[in-house]
């Protein structure tokens, strides 16, 4: 929520698919370049490197999204266009 402009809003969805759960987080904010989206869960990474120490988050919340998921069996991806900006999709599978 912290990069998302004012007046914009983040769409959450939820869909259910054969066995599978997807959680799917639209983020309207800023783009974000490709060669960073394979880093975005990597502990304490940041974008712009200037936000280091400015109170501004542990850079460990990405991270921490993707050992949850892990821990439950599933997968959790980003991805980033001029259209959707941020898109991350977590996929769940159900329990019988």
């Amino acid at each position: 929520m912290r990069y998302t402009p004012p007046g914009k809003t983040i769409t959450l969805q939820i869909k259910e698919a054969d066995d599978q759960i997807h959680i799917i987080v639209e983020n309207p904010g800023t783009p974000i370049a490709p060669e960073h989206l394979p880093r975005l869960f990597d502990c304490f990474y940041r974008i712009d490197p200037s936000r280091q120490r400015k109170g501004e988050g542990s850079g460990i919340g990405l991270a921490i999204v993707k050992s949850i998921v892990t821990a439950h069996r599933g997968k959790v991806s980003v991805t980033s266009d001029k259209f959707t900006s941020l898109l991350a999709v977590v996929f769940l599978f159900q329990l019988a």
